[in-house]
């Protein structure tokens, strides 16, 4: 309950008073359900009857979910006190019946009324929604009659919800209710929670963590407590069950920014999510309200919240969306390296196209990078690829970025035909002349500068690590034969020197 004294103090108030209404709005992941297991309590240690209800989207179609949740035990233990006035609510809390027509919310709302003051006659009453976002509206109608005669009876309405709507308002506008609006923490607040639970976290960390959660305690406790790039399984849990409150266009949309990146057009997003584009911006709206989405709406809360989305796809999934996002990046006509990232997440298909998605993308990078994206496509094993001319590029990249696996692929392409001068060269550089070794020796020295000053280097690192084997099955400093390899290398090196 960090920086939550006014909130406390609130509730604490409705408790001495013997009722009043508070609702607490506010994002999700701001503590509502905390605060509310306060007043709770606050109520129960001062002799409350306390009645709790905390509705899922599924229930938000049942009409009085939520009063039966509140009130079906009670009903139950006390039948007695369903005569009278609190005859149809009886019906409903008992036996699920209830009245049709257009005045039955407000039968049902004046007997609701009726059983709750008998029911707080012996002792006050506290009832406790949290998740009023998900409540139905015959339930959320009841609780508004409630609330408009709270300063009749011995109740108290704690309510928590994301999100307002006509009804939550209602509550919120009567006389005596305060509507709370817990912030996020401040930077002394987060210091403060950090240290509970990492005592030995400096004051500069403290303050990166709130900035970079926008002070919401639960992605700071789980930043505190986890390495970069991890993710505990509470906060998995807990981003699971965002998910699961989520309508079927809010999880497509979400699921499919996590996989196509937050910079992705309105359209590319639509498209991967599969819905329209003009339900793109109320699908994020919706977002925030669950606590997934910054206020901006364009933006995750924080990049653990995309880790945790993204791990909970299945590998059918993840793929799924992955080549859909290069297909919608395709014909959005993003660069081939954007394309071909995820394509790398994709299993072989033997399309052509992708080969030469792959192809591109290596061609526009270097080193490392490329040499990925051509293992990539020599995998795709399209029927109209040139296998020869993938693996010579692939040994090419990959001596270029010192890979260890570059010899296996330049002789690969050599056993394919593939003699070029670039191929011939560096294998001669790693020290294998092939069948010709004049013809070898000689595309090796006629070699580009920039090309032989890294065979040089690389020859040079080999001899030196010769070099060091060699003294240390010794016992001595001096240099042999197997500093230099075979003959043949030797003499290419310093013909080539």
């Amino acid at each position: 309950m960090i920086e939550r004294d006014p909130e406390l103090e609130t509730l604490q108030t409705a408790v001495r008073a013997g009722r009043g209404v508070v609702v607490i709005e506010a994002a999700a992941g701001l503590g509502k359900t905390a605060l509310l297991e306060q007043g709770a309590a606050l109520a129960g240690a001062d002799g409350w009857t306390v009645r709790r209800a905390a509705p899922s989207p599924l229930e938000q179609r049942l009409p009085f979910g939520v009063v039966r949740a509140l009130l079906e035990a009670p009903a139950r233990e006390y039948p007695e006190l369903m005569d009278g006035a609190a005859c149809a609510a009886g019906e409903l809390l008992r036996d699920g019946v209830s009245p049709h027509g257009d005045s039955s919310l407000l039968t049902i709302a004046h007997s609701t009324l009726w059983f709750c003051s008998a029911l707080a006659s012996e002792a006050p009453l506290a009832l406790v929604v949290d998740d009023a976002q998900w409540a139905d509206r015959m339930s959320l109608g009841v609780l508004a009659y409630l609330a408009r005669r709270i300063e009749d009876l011995p109740l108290a309405l704690f309510v928590g919800t994301r999100t307002s709507s006509d009804l939550l308002s209602l509550l919120g506008g009567v006389r005596t209710a305060t509507v709370l609006h817990p912030r996020p923490l401040s930077a002394r607040g987060a210091a403060e929670l950090i240290r509970r639970v990492a005592p030995e976290t400096p004051g500069p960390v403290c303050r990166d963590l709130q900035r970079a959660t926008g002070g919401v305690p639960w992605l700071i406790t789980e930043l505190a407590l986890t390495a970069p790039g991890e993710i505990s399984e509470p906060a998995r849990a807990r981003v699971r069950r965002r998910l699961a409150e989520l309508a079927a266009r809010e999880r497509a949309v979400i699921e499919a920014l996590a996989v196509v990146g937050e910079d992705a057009s309105p359209h590319v997003l639509a498209e991967v999510a599969g819905v329209s584009v003009g339900e793109v911006p109320l699908a994020r709206d919706l977002l925030v309200d669950a606590g997934l989405l910054a206020t901006d709406c364009d933006h995750f809360v924080h990049g653990v919240i995309a880790t945790a989305i993204a791990a909970e796809l299945t590998c059918g999934e993840r793929e799924r969306l992955h080549r859909a996002a290069a297909r919608a990046l395709i014909g959005a006509g993003a660069d081939p390296r954007t394309v071909a990232g995820h394509l790398l997440e994709v299993s072989p298909s033997a399309n052509p196209e992708i080969t030469a998605w792959l192809v591109a993308a290596a061609e526009d990078s270097r080193g490392e990078e490329a040499s990925t994206y051509l293992r990539r496509a020599l995998d795709e094993g399209a029927p109209t690829d040139d296998r020869a001319a993938l693996l010579a590029a692939l040994g090419i990249a990959s001596f270029d970025a010192a890979l260890p696996d570059a010899h296996d692929w330049l002789r690969a392409a050599a056993d394919e035909g593939v003699r070029t001068v670039d191929v011939v060269s560096r294998l001669a550089g790693l020290g294998e002349a092939l069948d010709d070794s004049a013809a070898a020796l000689d595309a090796y020295v006629e070699d580009t500068p920039e090309h032989a000053r890294r065979v040089a280097a690389l020859v040079a690192r080999r001899d030196d690590a010769g070099a060091s084997r060699g003294a240390a099955a010794r016992g001595d400093g001096a240099h042999g034969d197997g500093a230099h390899g075979d003959g043949a290398h030797g003499d290419g090196a310093h013909a080539h020197g």
